[in-house]
């Protein structure tokens, strides 16, 4: 900061702008004509002295061959590998898509499997139905109780009355 204001001859931390504040009788305020703005003063640069010799110019720099080749198939190599990446980062996504669907199948299939063994412990057993059936009376039917359906081809029993 010292530097600063020995080279400039004020402080650098202080702003160089005044405020302006224009009243009624100022130009600001007459309609038509602009305020004039203060110009900045030019910053001259030190120069530095050129050589006796010939203009400088900047040249590009030169790649050989050789150099040209080798950056065109590194370019080349890592373009390669992105796509490589990319393409098993795809087929590992299918396969977790894959893995995804047949572990809801399994869930699917165990909520079922559940449901089923619900309804076989709380299903009647034959023998169960069996006894309650002899028990009201109920006994199989005898060959004069069967009717025959006329659709199925099979002769009515004669009765041996």
């Amino acid at each position: 900061m010292a530097t600063a204001y020995r080279q400039t001859g004020r402080p650098v931390y202080a702003p160089a702008t005044k405020i302006y504040a224009p009243t009624r009788g100022s130009l600001a305020y007459a309609p038509g004509t602009a305020v004039p703005q203060p110009q900045p003063e030019p910053v001259q640069r030190p120069t530095r002295p050129q050589p006796a010799g010939a203009a400088r110019t900047a040249a590009a720099p030169r790649f050989s061959n050789v150099r040209k080749a080798a950056i065109v198939f590194a370019c080349l190599l890592v373009a390669a590998m992105f796509l490589m990446v990319l393409f098993r980062y795809e087929k590992i996504s299918a396969q977790y898509a894959t893995v995804n669907g047949l572990k809801s199948q399994i869930e699917e299939t165990q909520l079922r499997l559940k449901a089923l063994n619900v309804q076989l412990q709380c299903a009647v057993s034959i023998d169960d139905a069996r006894e309650a059936a002899q028990n009201v009376g109920m006994t199989y039917p005898e060959a004069s109780q069967f009717v025959p359906v006329a659709a199925t081809g099979i002769s009515a029993p004669e009765s041996t009355e």
